[in-house]
């Protein structure tokens, strides 16, 4: 009995070797950087609060640990695991206290089936042509003569949140102003062309390895500017835009699976072939008599109505895309019916994302001018702010 009692002891003491540097590339590749507690998702490269600050938050952790008199240790095994990559889970310092204070409850078989599950889903993605990485751009300016910030690490979040994955830091597209008054009859141009000459820097900061990529859009501004800036990005790459939810602070679609918003209009059969008004009320109601105000009496009035209004009515991209056909349906009709010099006036009051949506929808070179007006104070009167679509260069670019 006593030479059982110290051939146990002999076997159980000491530790097994640290994890070697080949054994924790391995685990942090076969775990993508994510803690593998299930439910968890802390990426575990990059600083919580900023998603492009390096930093290592992992840990190894043992399943089987390195000591026998560790949690869940094993006289004959804790040894020759301690430097096996099957026998360890990378995880947040939270949940690797976690797991080895409770480990009576969190069991050798449990933590085995974590792991399992979360590489096989690691490999699931890497073998699925998923929503691949693209560009961020930020943009804020002032709202009601309020200079609005954009949380960077709160648009990431929404990205991943929604299976997106940006692949380049954050390029702020920031709009100075408060330091001008929305008087001055050179407010707007000079916005304009500090935008255009961002998105031109953005472009030639962007590698060529990703040029083609999806450009997602996190955007808070005054609608021109929106407006703006979504024309001045274009077609040609894929735009994923974003919407803020207000009650919560969050950039991620609420209902991402939901269907979409409808959206309608109706052109009439026989349009003035100067002028044409299109009234967008879609979180609020604009008065004919403010439209009027500016295009008269005779102008037709095209309505694009939604089956929901409302601040939080983009629940999901579907919600986008449906208003993108229809916005290029209904200047197709219009453009169809009227002559190329004919003007399209834009009265828009609509959540942010569709506001960039719009200018996206306005070719170079092919819409028709369009005028787009903003309203001075909440029901105040609309004034023109800006004429779209940009001139371009003699090698098709927009002019600055």
């Amino acid at each position: 009995m006593v030479q059982t009692t110290k051939q146990t002891k002999q076997k159980s003491s000491g530790r097994g070797r640290s994890p070697s540097a080949a054994t924790i590339r391995t685990l942090w590749a076969r775990s993508a950087g994510v803690c593998q507690y299930p439910g968890c998702g802390k990426i575990l490269y990059c600083s919580p609060e900023f998603y492009w600050e390096q930093i290592n938050l992992g840990e190894a952790a043992h399943n089987v640990a390195s000591s026998a008199e560790g949690p869940r240790g094993d006289i004959e095994r804790s040894k020759i695991l301690s430097d096996d990559p099957d026998n360890l889970l990378l995880l947040c310092p939270t949940h690797h206290k976690e797991v080895d204070r409770l480990s009576s409850e969190y069991r050798e078989a449990t933590l085995k089936q974590w792991k399992n599950q979360h590489e096989s889903a690691v490999l699931q993605a890497a073998r699925t042509a998923g929503r691949i990485a693209q560009s961020l751009i930020v943009q804020a300016a002032q709202i009601g003569g309020h200079q609005i910030q954009i949380e960077k690490p709160a648009v990431v979040r929404g990205l991943l949140e929604n299976d997106w994955i940006p692949i380049e830091e954050p390029y702020d597209v920031t709009l100075d102003t408060l330091s001008q008054s929305d008087g001055d009859q050179h407010y707007w141009s000079r916005q304009i062309n500090v935008l255009r000459d961002e998105i031109r820097l953005f472009r030639h900061k962007i590698s060529k390895a990703h040029a083609d990529a999806p450009i997602a859009v996190a955007a808070l501004a005054e609608m021109p500017s929106l407006i703006a800036l979504g024309h001045a990005l274009g077609d040609k790459n894929p735009l994923v835009i974003q919407q803020l939810t207000r009650h919560n602070g969050s950039w991620a679609f609420q209902a991402p699976d939901s269907d979409p918003l409808q959206f309608a209009f109706d052109v009439p059969e026989k349009l003035d072939k100067q002028n044409v008004a299109i009234r967008l009320g879609l979180t609020a109601v604009i008065d004919d008599s403010r439209v009027r105000a500016v295009v008269g009496p005779d102008t037709p009035i095209i309505d694009i109505v939604a089956s929901e209004t409302g601040t939080e009515i983009v629940r999901s991209e579907k919600t986008i895309a449906a208003f993108r056909e229809i916005i290029r349906n209904c200047l197709n009709q219009i453009e169809a019916k009227t002559h190329r010099e004919a003007l399209i006036h834009v009265f828009p009051a609509m959540p942010a994302s569709l506001c960039v949506a719009l200018g996206s929808c306005i070719m170079p070179k092919v819409s028709n001018p369009i005028i787009i007006y903003d309203a001075k104070g909440q029901g105040g009167p609309f004034r023109q702010c800006l004429e779209l679509p940009f001139p371009l260069d003699e090698t098709n670019r927009l002019i600055a």
